[in-house]
């Protein structure tokens, strides 16, 4: 776990460096270095990230940290960013645990995608 964290800081700090117009690689970059230090328990690490992203970025972070209670508002609040990003956060494997709530099918139904 150590050499995936160690590869997606360097990832994300070229990231940084670089210009605007990589904005969305950068994007994906910190969720998923959200997403890492979740899973190698340095939660203070990714909770970081999570306040500073968007909704979206927010429920896959929380998702990856376990907490469902934060991930599904952060899904609801995502909704206003547009449904087809949801849809396709949604089928994410970031995601997979939360897919059986039934708040999550609610959302589904928001943004007009099937149960």
């Amino acid at each position: 776990m150590d050499q995936v964290i160690a590869a997606a800081e360097r990832s994300s700090s070229r990231a940084k460096q670089s210009s605007q117009a990589n904005w969305p690689r950068d994007y994906k970059e910190r969720i998923a270095l959200g997403c890492a230090y979740a899973r190698a328990g340095r939660y203070q690490d990714a909770e970081a990230i999570a306040a500073a992203t968007d909704p979206v970025g927010k429920a896959v972070i929380s998702a990856c940290l376990g907490d469902s209670e934060r991930a599904i508002p952060a899904l609801e609040q995502a909704i206003l960013v547009g449904p087809f990003r949801i849809g396709r956060e949604l089928e994410t494997p970031e995601l997979a645990a939360l897919r059986p709530d039934p708040r999550v099918k609610s959302i589904r139904n928001k943004v007009g995608l099937p149960e």
